[in-house]
């Protein structure tokens, strides 16, 4: 077992804000220079788009999250999404969010639930949409920090409360008012949420 990766082995920068593991057991890091895979032998590089840096003066950041049918995402808190393509071995531009959100537009969170719908946490509210679908606006009355999925319904975090929504977008609950949610980790077989 290694204890740490760094650009001696092939990580892009050593500054890593998001590790994920795919079906396939390879490790994914999103870096400040790149994205890197892992595939338990070797490391492999990945840029999104353009070469720039993703994370700089400005604070634009880049993460990674999986959707259930095992697709590999790839966003940035600028608005870009981006899905890696197995078959190119390459990201692609999948959403740009700037294209359909003019105001507010930094991004926080990323989710995708188990129908396949994009739920996307800005700064300036709450957007859904289908895989292909423009972004709708869900709530704009909130600072979206965490995006999680329960049985029946989605958990949402705020910088002011936890809000609770049908999965076909409705406001069920408010919950915790003035509770800075950070994390959110539904427990496996159980109805209990635990609030970070």
């Amino acid at each position: 077992i290694r204890d740490s990766y760094s650009t001696e082995d092939g990580l892009s920068q050593n500054t890593v804000m998001n590790i994920l593991q795919d079906h396939k057991d390879n490790l994914w890091f999103a870096t400040w220079d790149g994205i890197n895979r892992f595939n338990g032998r070797s490391m492999k590089s990945y840029k999104l788009g353009t070469n720039q840096r993703f994370s700089d003066a400005s604070g634009s950041t880049t993460m990674l999250t999986i959707s259930p049918n095992n697709s590999l995402y790839a966003y940035n808190n600028v608005g870009r999404i981006y899905r890696y393509n197995l078959l190119t071995d390459q990201f692609e531009l999948y959403l740009d969010l700037a294209e359909h959100i003019y105001m507010g537009l930094v991004l926080h969170y990323l989710f995708i639930d188990s129908q396949e719908q994009l739920w996307i946490g800005l700064n300036s509210g709450l957007y859904c949409c289908l895989l292909g679908e423009t972004p709708q606006l869900i709530d704009s009355d909130c600072h979206v920090t965490y995006i999680t999925e329960l049985p029946q319904s989605m958990a949402i975090g705020t910088t002011c409360d936890l809000r609770i929504y049908s999965k076909d977008r409705n406001l069920l609950q408010k919950l915790c008012p003035d509770t800075y949610v950070q994390s959110l980790l539904p427990l496996p077989n159980k109805e209990i949420l635990l609030i970070g």
